[in-house]
């Protein structure tokens, strides 16, 4: 049998498929244009703006995924290519009539007509398609299930049961109102998060992320846990700017992770502290992972206060898992110090002008207080000024069209997860759910807000097995979100400690995208790295959002004293050092099992309000035990 011959009967010419890619690379780059031209010359209407945004998006995915995946090597057939075309003629047609109708819509809101529900309910299916094909079939089950309690729950008898809606009423509030798939999520990814994603992919186009990876080599390369010291601080600078974990762990673990393994860290422990280090780029100011600016949204707050909220927590994290990586050279016997690190002052020296884009971004900011939009548009267009310059950016034309196709492209799953969650929000509004989840909540926990913390975290860490950080938090915060609030926890404090929740989803077993990602590159077994890095996070990711809602003035929460603040950042980091410590179960020497006890306990009284001398007291007393018996150890040697 003629192979080739059968494989061209059966597949859509060559040609066809290329023609179909290159649309979609094209529409691709026209996406990313039309987030620059807005953000610098003026956003249409919310809505069409969001409509534009996610018909741009949907085309790109329906023309460059496939249906199926392992369509991707062997090409769509017939039947398939005529799919996809069927639906970005369709969403095409739905964008149209938004952009077209606007106004008409807007005064038939809560009376859709026939032509209205029937499009209404063909955007559901494609955002659920768009959903299953950018990110997986586990993005769509979260709005799937909620679209079945929205139409069984009028069956389900008592407390979460709700009225009847008919067809009409549930596309009046998905489709024609903006408490859905319009609503405020793919809002703040049509106007903040696209650019800053289009700026994350210059500065990576550019070189600034390599630039950041040297720079942390020669800082830290020094150190006798120098390796694994540079995983943590290059991934810290480069998730800085991109606020994606996978991304990181991509583009910083390819040196890392075998740099770590060079010097005899085991594979598993490698790969998990490149997956820790990357994870946290989500929470690291100024530019954070998509969810910052969704949280900025949702309290109506602006940019500039998630970032000051953000900044101790996100050094507590990155302190305690350098802590943990030291400790655990020390408990190993790795003395890795490296001798051609560089000169960080000479680097500096060098690439000074890598760092030009980054100030200028915290200038406009911070100093000038210019919207986030406008100050990624400045700030791209000094990148571009630069690179004309200096010869070293390479930011060719070429280039250029490169960042804006892989910007779109990188934009799919922000787009997917924000759509998909708008379905879930407007479920939740129209059925009180949120409400009823809040009540349920209260009488579980009997107003104790530890227990209340601990059901929150496990929550969104269970629905986040998968999904992007965005997804998982919007999911989580539209149910639980209220209940923390009405406990007396400050709204960007309770958002916050849902943000950290959805964020070690990435880190958490038994899906832990980010730790397996790692594990591919470290070669090492998936289920030993996962293991790893949720043991390197504890003393982070899930620690840190405990000591800020004990503690909120660590987040400049009702404007505290200096005094205030320092007390909470050094309660901070006494309990993750000491944390860190009781998990590594190493401190001048190994710990034993009371001793790493007192640790844990010692740890739990710093977070506690009003019980830091009692954990004092403990500390010192696991201090003098270690002394004692390293000075046996020197004895006996």
């Amino acid at each position: 049998m003629n192979h080739s011959k059968d494989k061209s009967s059966c597949n859509i010419p060559e040609r066809f498929e290329n023609m179909f890619v290159f649309f979609g690379r094209w529409t691709a780059i026209l996406m990313t244009t039309y987030h620059i031209y807005t953000s610098m010359f003026g956003l249409p209407s919310a809505v069409n703006h969001r409509a534009i945004h996610l018909c741009l998006g949907m085309i790109i995915a329906f023309s460059t995924i496939p249906i199926f995946k392992k369509m991707k090597n062997k090409g769509r057939s017939y039947l398939f290519i005529f799919i996809d075309f069927l639906l970005i003629i369709l969403i095409v047609i739905i964008t149209s009539y938004i952009v077209t109708q606007y106004t008409n819509i807007v005064y038939r809101v809560g009376t859709p007509t026939q032509l209205d529900t029937i499009l209404g309910l063909i955007l559901i299916v494609l955002v659920l398609e768009l959903a299953r094909r950018a990110v997986g079939v586990q993005l769509v089950i979260v709005p799937i299930l909620f679209l079945l309690y929205l139409l069984f729950g009028q069956y389900i008898s008592g407390f979460l049961g709700h009225r009847p809606y008919s067809i009409e009423r549930i596309v009046n509030t998905l489709f024609l109102s903006t408490e859905g798939i319009f609503g405020m999520p793919l809002g703040a990814s049509a106007t903040y998060v696209a650019i800053f994603v289009i700026l994350g992919s210059i500065f990576d186009i550019t070189g600034l992320g390599k630039y950041f990876i040297k720079l942390a080599y020669s800082l830290t390369g020094r150190l006798s846990s120098g390796p694994a010291q540079t995983a943590v601080l290059a991934s810290s600078f480069f998730g800085m700017i991109t606020g994606s974990p996978s991304a990181n762990v991509v583009t910083t673990g390819t040196f890392t992770i075998p740099l770590m393994k060079s010097v005899g860290y085991k594979a598993e422990i490698a790969g998990a502290i490149e997956a820790v280090a990357s994870t946290g780029g989500q929470i690291m100011p100024p530019i954070m992972g998509a969810t910052a600016f969704i949280i900025a949204e949702n309290l109506d707050i602006p940019y500039l206060s998630i970032i000051s909220a953000a900044v101790l927590p996100a050094i507590l994290y990155y302190i305690s898992l350098a802590f943990s990586v030291h400790l655990q050279s020390k408990k190993m016997g790795i003395n890795a110090k490296l001798s051609d690190v560089g000169n960080p002052l000479i680097l500096i020296k060098q690439g000074w002008f890598y760092l030009i884009p980054i100030f200028t971004l915290l200038y406009f900011l911070i100093i000038i207080r210019f919207s986030p939009y406008k100050s990624a548009i400045i700030c791209i267009l000094v990148t571009f000024a630069i690179s004309i310059l200096k010869s070293t950016f390479k930011f060719n034309m070429k280039n250029i069209l490169f960042a804006f196709e892989i910007s779109a492209k990188r934009l799919l799953t922000v787009v997917s997860a924000c759509a998909a969650s708008g379905i879930v929000i407007g479920v939740v509004t129209l059925t009180g759910l949120g409400l009823k989840i809040t009540m349920i909540l209260e009488n579980l926990t009997r107003g104790n807000i530890l227990l209340t913390l601990i059901i929150v975290q496990i929550t969104a860490m269970i629905m986040g097995m998968g999904l992007p950080t965005t997804a998982s938090y919007i999911t989580t915060s539209v149910l639980l979100a209220p209940a923390l609030i009405k406990m007396g926890i400050p709204g960007i404090t309770a958002h916050f400690f849902i943000f950290y929740a959805a964020i070690v989803s990435n880190l958490t077993p038994p899906v832990c995208v980010a730790s397996y990602v790692a594990a591919g590159i470290a070669k090492s077994h998936p289920w030993k790295t996962a293991i790893a890095g949720f043991l390197f996070g504890l003393p982070g990711p899930y620690l840190v959002p405990y000591v800020f809602v004990f503690h909120p003035f660590l987040m400049l929460v009702n404007d505290p004293s200096t005094s205030q603040v320092f007390f909470s950042f050094f309660i901070g980091l006494c309990s993750v050092i000491i944390f860190a410590i009781s998990l590594r179960g190493y401190l001048f020497t190994k710990l034993n099992i009371i001793e790493r006890v007192i640790g844990v306990t010692a740890c739990i009284l710093f977070i506690v309000p009003n019980f830091f001398i009692y954990g004092s007291v403990l500390v010192i007393s696991l201090i003098i035990l270690q002394i004692i018996k390293l000075k046996k150890q020197v004895v006996l040697t």
